[in-house]
């Protein structure tokens, strides 16, 4: 009776250690995931702050009003002929 119940205990035990690696696991998983949504909520606050700079007004006016400072040498390049 007594080896029945050290195999049982045996047993169980097995199950529960390998319980609490599958675990530790999706705990490591999920602090990496913790890990990287506060990366991106701290980049969506720094995107928040962007329009109010004077670096995103400039990039506007160069993008899509085609602005530069008046002392800046803008070189295009050539367009190929498809001859």
């Amino acid at each position: 009776m007594v080896m029945i119940i050290c195999v049982v205990v045996l047993y169980k035990s097995t199950e529960l250690k390998e319980g609490a690696s599958a675990k530790e696991q999706k705990k490591a998983e999920l602090e990496l995931q913790i890990s990287d949504e506060n990366e991106r909520a701290k980049e969506i606050e720094e995107s928040k702050l962007y329009p109010g700079t004077k670096k995103y007004i400039e990039d506007v006016a160069r993008s899509q009003l085609g602005l530069v400072y008046p002392d800046e040498i803008i070189f295009e390049p050539e367009k190929e002929n498809k001859n």
